[in-house]
């Protein structure tokens, strides 16, 4: 299926919804009411087609209209996006580790 991106807000109007093929495909209810942390270190390798486990990155109906918004946040805010100076070293394992 070709995803059909919506065009959507998250402010003023908020005309975000989910379409009736997002909800089918949320990974809810959870097969137990158990939960336990925990990080998963094996390669992905693929879900059911059609279901958010299929690929290793999940793009969304609300993808665009995502990243639109916070494209006005940083536009409303320019310091958002600026490295601070005490931020750097958690920084340095994500881009060089």
């Amino acid at each position: 299926m070709t995803i059909q991106f919506n065009k959507e807000t998250f402010r003023d109007d908020y005309s975000f919804k989910n379409s009736d093929w997002a909800i089918k495909r949320f990974p809810f209810p959870f097969h137990e009411d158990s939960y336990m942390y925990s990080v998963n270190m094996e390669q992905h390798r693929g879900g059911p087609e059609g279901s958010v486990y299929e690929k290793r990155f999940d793009v969304d109906e609300h993808y665009i209209s995502e990243m639109e918004d916070r494209a006005m946040v940083l536009a409303d805010d320019r310091g958002l996006g600026v490295r601070k100076r005490q931020r750097r070293i958690s920084v340095w394992p994500i881009r060089f580790g």
